[in-house]
């Protein structure tokens, strides 16, 4: 993504901001209506204004710009190519007073995976954990999980915790050692407004899990669960199922670690749907997808690439 900056000179402030509410982190649509040098005329909205370009414009361009900052005497504007979106992690980095980057917006985008708070502090925790010893990247997702249920990863010995449980999900450990494991999973609350409860049970090298929302004390509601089934098998190699009900009719999308598996897999997806109809459900959708799981974390429902007050139209 290519950017630029436009500095609104302090006379055009009260015009502006008399015609056109703006905030930062906000991105509002403009147009070039002169140009003189680096000297030009925006139209935002019904505002018209003087302005300073550190890019070259030309006049009738349709501009994207992104409020970087507003102060007493300057508003600064952050123009963003047309080839490129602003994203939406970038976008509330930039609220936070945070320079967006590849490992914070990472870091954003496990916080809303997860419902929590997108804050300084939660940034913080989770920057802090990247620089301890034994971190790596496939630790993220499960540490913002933890946060999730009221766990904190801060200590070393927190850490050590943590990389077990990382070989527990991603089927690592022996089947005595990995039981303790799914009791605490199952015994975790998430404690986020709208969040995604899991649930887990071994099956000799298999292993089964559910998705859902809501309380774990409150009754399984089949409609807005996600039931997830992970295959160890010699000739495929790991295998998952995830599955979705809905009125008696199944979602399926199953996703292996490469083409030869997807052929085999899709050569036998009508035995898999005959199978399901003879016990009474109907498939609305069954496809096989190659692709990269590292535990089930991955398919908890990623958030919608959407912020609310981000795309303002002018």
């Amino acid at each position: 993504m290519r950017t630029s900056g436009i500095n609104i000179s302090t006379q055009n402030l009260n015009n502006l901001q008399q015609k056109l509410s703006l905030s930062k982190g906000q991105v509002v649509k403009g147009q070039v209506a002169d140009v003189h040098g680096n000297k030009v005329v925006l139209k935002l909205g019904t505002a018209v204004l003087k302005a300073e370009s550190q890019v070259p414009l030309q006049q009738g361009q349709l501009l994207r710009l992104l409020v970087e900052g507003i102060t007493d005497n300057i508003i600064k504007l952050r123009v963003v190519s047309e080839e490129g979106l602003v994203k939406p992690e970038a976008v509330l980095l930039s609220r936070l007073g945070l320079q967006p980057s590849k490992e914070l917006e990472l870091m954003v985008q496990q916080l809303l995976r997860f419902k929590l708070p997108i804050d300084p502090e939660m940034i913080k925790l989770l920057s802090n954990l990247t620089k301890m010893e034994g971190f790596s990247s496939d630790m993220l997702m499960l540490a913002a999980w933890l946060k999730s249920v009221g766990i904190d990863v801060r200590s070393y010995e927190d850490m050590k915790e943590l990389i077990q449980l990382l070989k527990m999900l991603k089927g690592q450990m022996s089947q005595k050692e990995e039981a303790q494991f799914f009791k605490f999973l199952n015994r975790q609350e998430n404690q986020m407004l709208s969040g995604y409860n899991l649930y887990g049970w071994p099956f000799d090298k298999h292993h089964l899990y559910l998705i859902a929302d809501g309380s774990k004390n409150s009754k399984l509601n089949p409609d807005n669960c996600t039931l997830v089934l992970k295959v160890a098998s010699n000739a495929l190699g790991d295998v998952w199922f995830k599955i979705n009900y809905n009125d008696s009719s199944l979602k399926v999308n199953i996703i292996c670690n490469g083409e030869n598996s997807r052929e085999l897999l899709e050569k036998e997806s009508d035995t898999l749907r005959n199978g399901l109809s003879v016990v009474g459900y109907s498939i609305e959708q069954l496809v096989v997808n190659v692709g990269l799981i590292n535990t089930v974390l991955d398919l908890i429902p990623a958030p919608k690439q959407t912020i609310t007050g981000v795309n303002y139209q002018v």
